[in-house]
Formats: C-alpha cells, structure tokens, sequence
C-alpha cells in the first residue's frame, strides 16, 4: 500500500462504492415499478369503457321502465304501451315519449306548452306526499283516480266515530269526460278498509 501511495496510485473509499450500489438498486426497483404500473393502466384502459357503456346502458333502461310502469300507467293507452315496447333504440324511445306528450299538451293562446305534462306529474307529488301508506301514493285507488282526473269538484270526508262504520271519503266530479266523448258526473267513495290509510274504491256512480 505505502509502494502504491508514492507511486500515485489512489484507492477508491468504501463509501463511494457503497454508494454507487444503493444507487443502482434504487434505480432497478424504480424501472420494474414503473413497467408493472404501465402494465395495469394499459389493462385499465382497455376494460374500462365497457364497463361504462354497460352501466350506461342499464341506467337507460331503468328510466325508460320507470316511465312507462309508473311515470304514465295510468295515462297511456294498450296501444301506445304496446308500439312502445317494440322500439329498438333510445331515439325512437325519446322521439315516442316527445310525441307522447306533445299529443296531450293544450295549447294556450295559439302557443304549444307543456301544460299536460306539467300537471301530470305535479299530481303524482301530491298523491306521493298525501296518499301514501305502505305503498307510494300513485299506485293507491285515490291517486289513480287524482292522476286521471284531478282534484275532484267536492269531497266530503267522514272521520271514525265509535259506533260507525270505518272512515271514508266521497268524491264528486263534474263532467269527466268518457271514452267515447260523453261528459258525466262520476261520484267514487273511498272506504280506509284497515283503518290504517289504505282508502280503496268501494263505490262508483255515474
């Protein structure tokens, strides 16, 4: 060692080599990190639209189901439920459900609305909100009949007193108007068969 320091000779420290060591570990570990990363969102990328046109497409379906079961079952026709049921293709879905409503809208003062519509669902609110017991509003004998008809022209409520039969609800409505273009006076009453909300239509006269 001494021959080689007077010759010039200089020994590399241990630390420098060490170093260099830990350095290129370090590098290796990051190129096989690097590649294993590329590698899942490579494999990300090629399965993740399908999962999203899928889910889209489900999502589609489901309004489209929710619109003819509740949204309007007590409005459309058997016919229109039926030409509905065999499109193909949201377009033609969408252009039926524009044409759906733009058939039962009024027009005010010369100018096409959305009057129908607007009132339409504005009663399923009220009779989701106010007919509700174990089952939604829209579905009960009372909201069926708010749905087609509206509010009727006069109700008279009766309350359970002891001795009396179970509570009940009449209603009367003016000129409804039938199927076949004639106007009658329809008076329905609603019997709480359980006392617990449940209102079924036990009686209608026209």
């Amino acid at each position: 060692m001494r021959r080689k320091r007077l010759c010039g000779y200089k020994e590399n420290p241990v630390l420098s080599r060490l170093t260099s060591r830990i350095l290129l570990a370090a590098v290796s570990v990051m190129a096989v990190l690097s590649t294993v990363t590329l590698a899942r969102g490579q494999s990300n990328t090629g399965t993740q639209p399908a999962l999203k046109v899928d889910q889209t497409s489900q999502l589609g379906g489901a309004l489209y189901r929710k619109w003819l079961e509740e949204d309007v079952r007590w409005i459309i026709t058997p016919e229109e439920k039926a030409r509905f049921s065999t499109l193909s293709s949201n377009n033609e879905r969408n252009e039926f459900i524009r044409q759906f409503w733009q058939q039962r809208n009024v027009k005010v003062n010369g100018v096409p609305g959305d009057s129908f519509r607007t009132e339409h669902y504005r009663r399923i609110a009220y009779a989701n909100q106010h007919f509700a017991h174990d089952e939604a509003g829209w579905r009960t004998d009372r909201g069926r009949a708010l749905i087609l008809y509206g509010r009727p022209d006069s109700m008279d409520t009766h309350l359970v007193t002891r001795g009396q039969e179970r509570p009940y609800e009449v209603w009367h409505y003016q000129e409804i108007q039938e199927p076949t273009g004639l106007k009658t006076d329809v008076t329905m009453k609603f019997v709480d068969v359980c006392s617990c909300g449940d209102f079924q239509l036990q009686k209608l006269d026209r």
